[in-house]
């Protein structure tokens, strides 16, 4: 893999897009073989650079550097020696930033059966691996940065046992990885047995604001609250505002971000429908869900409005041009703040199931039973829907007839964790087997006001004209698949190949969109391409740019 990065050089092609409101510019580098089995990830740096990182469990990781005009400018191997490199593949991924101006990597890995957090610093020039040490040696850390500046936090968790009277410890850090601050966050006067962490957002250095999910019995759904609080810098202990209004939700999943234009924090709650009273608007194979915003001033802990979600426009278009005969009911995925202070909420139908199959063999007459547990994700059809200011649907709103199908058990909010979480560590890179997921789902760009969505799908699915969801043939090979681009006219959904019309059924070009990495002004996004020429498969770095 060295040999052919280092070798690659650019080649640049703008593909006529005409069916797009804005055709991108598509860059991409020059072709090099499949990466080794392993992981890896892109990072856009503000000197213009772009880190591919690639960690193996042979020989530590890969970081090819890519200079402003996305030249292969050096290629470097670092060695890890926190832990043997075939542990590697056990390892998970905590975040990738920039901080400082260097690459910074943070990874979860087990030391003496112990899950630690372990920080490696990348020079941001040359790709060389300048410090990797453990920052925490708690079961379970996580690790959030101001989106506005390199200012972040590790939130590390001890226990969630009865009695524990530091069930969450949160460090704050300056961009050159110094302490500010530390403190333990502890159930407010002991009222709570149960504290699950849901969010955490980190404000220059002021202060750390997390969100938390606090209950009295183990399954939750009575005596139980969402809970805000924050840590100001020189201080030791968090104070808490409960929302009363969440009383006896059950099991919330959370997502929270920060809008610099109005100050305030957007906490996004998928809830349990029945425990908070209300039909459902969501559904998945286990479970009828409703979802809730709450805007929050993060500065005086409290909050500005809330509101329940309902998407009336949606359904009526599913209906008109998906032919659906019932609501849709795809459940949140992600959403964005918008400029003027709208959101854009990113929704996907999803259908989880769990299957336990029992089989009997006689071995000398005598029966033997063995259990087998199988998991399936279908990633159905996609739904935009935008709010405005106060919560209201807004004309526009539109579904993508979509149908993708992988072999693991995945849940709301996929798209929002996919930058925070576990990477898919393959021991043979791109093979398109049952674990295909970081080719699933799908992204979405809001730019020049218009929003585009990207994912994986079959030719045949483009090539169809007719939105009918019923039309739609399942992805399930990932190598017989094309990138595609769609966006809404305000009538019609319009879409065609974002790398260009593959032309020949053995030809495809697809994209890993688990690797999706952005510019600080979201119009400009790289992304690892696979271009398939019969049984030849050659990987890419590609940049799209509005």
């Amino acid at each position: 893999m060295l040999k052919n990065l280092l070798l690659a050089c650019l080649c640049s092609l703008l593909l006529p897009i005409t069916l797009l409101a804005q055709a991108p510019e598509i860059t991409r580098s020059k072709p090099f073989d499949e990466p080794d089995d392993g992981a890896s990830r892109l990072l856009l740096m503000k000197n213009g650079n772009t880190l591919f990182f690639h960690f193996t469990a042979k020989k530590g990781v890969d970081v090819v550097v890519y200079d402003k005009k996305h030249h292969a400018s050096s290629t470097v191997n670092s060695r890890i020696r926190s832990w043997k490199a075939k542990k590697t593949k056990n390892a998970s991924l905590a975040g990738l930033y920039e901080m400082n101006g260097e690459g910074v990597v943070f990874i979860k890995q087990a030391i003496h059966r112990k899950t630690c957090l372990f920080r490696l610093i990348f020079d941001g020039k040359t790709g060389k691996l300048v410090k990797e040490e453990m920052i925490s040696d708690l079961p379970d850390s996580q690790v959030r940065k101001d989106p506005n500046s390199e200012y972040y936090a590790v939130a590390g968790f001890s226990s969630l046992e009865r009695g524990s009277n530091e069930m969450i410890k949160v460090t704050h850090y300056s961009p050159d990885h110094k302490e500010i601050n530390e403190a333990s966050y502890e159930s407010p006067n002991g009222g709570f047995k149960y504290m699950e962490f849901k969010g955490m957002y980190v404000h220059q250095d002021q202060f750390v604001f997390i969100a938390t999910f606090a209950h009295n019995t183990k399954t939750s759904g009575k005596d139980s609250r969402i809970l805000i609080s924050r840590i100001a810098k020189g201080e030791k202990a968090f104070e808490h505002k409960l929302l009363d209004y969440t009383d006896d939700y059950k099991e919330p999943m959370v997502a929270l971000k920060y809008n610099s234009a109005n100050k305030n924090l957007y906490l996004l709650a998928a809830i349990n429908a029945k425990s908070a009273g209300r039909p459902y608007t969501m559904y998945t194979t286990s479970e009828n869900l409703v979802l809730q915003m709450s805007v929050i001033d993060p500065f005086a802990l409290a909050v500005s409005k809330k509101y329940f979600v309902d998407h009336p426009l949606l359904s009526d278009y599913a209906k008109e041009h998906l032919k659906y005969k019932k609501p849709y009911y795809g459940v949140i995925q992600d959403f964005r703040i918008n400029e003027d202070n709208s959101i854009t909420l990113m929704y996907e139908e999803l259908e989880a199931k769990t299957e336990y199959y029992t089989s009997t063999t006689y071995i000398n007459g005598r029966p033997s039973t063995s259990n087998r547990t199988s998991y399936s994700t279908r990633f159905g059809d996609i739904g935009i829907v935008r709010l405005d200011d106060e919560g209201k649907e807004t004309p526009g709103s539109y579904a993508i007839a979509k149908s993708q199908h992988t072999g693991s058990l995945l849940r709301p909010y996929f798209i929002y964790r996919r930058p925070q979480t576990d990477w898919n560590f393959r021991r043979v890179f791109f093979k398109t087997g049952t674990y295909n997921e970081g080719f699933l789902s799908y992204d979405y760009m809001f730019v020049n006001n218009v929003g585009y969505s990207i994912f994986n799908d079959v030719p045949v699915n483009v090539s169809d004209s007719t939105e009918n969801y019923r039309r739609k043939k399942t992805m399930v090979a990932v190598s017989a698949v094309n990138t595609v681009i769609a966006y809404c006219d305000g009538d019609k959904v319009k879409k065609t190949f974002l790398f260009g019309d593959p032309g020949r059924k053995d030809e495809a070009r697809f994209s890993l969109l688990e690797m999706n990495a952005y510019s600080d002004d979201n119009k400009s996004l790289a992304t690892l391409m696979i271009e398939r020429k019969g049984n030849d498969k050659k990987a890419y770095i590609v940049w799209i740019t509005f």
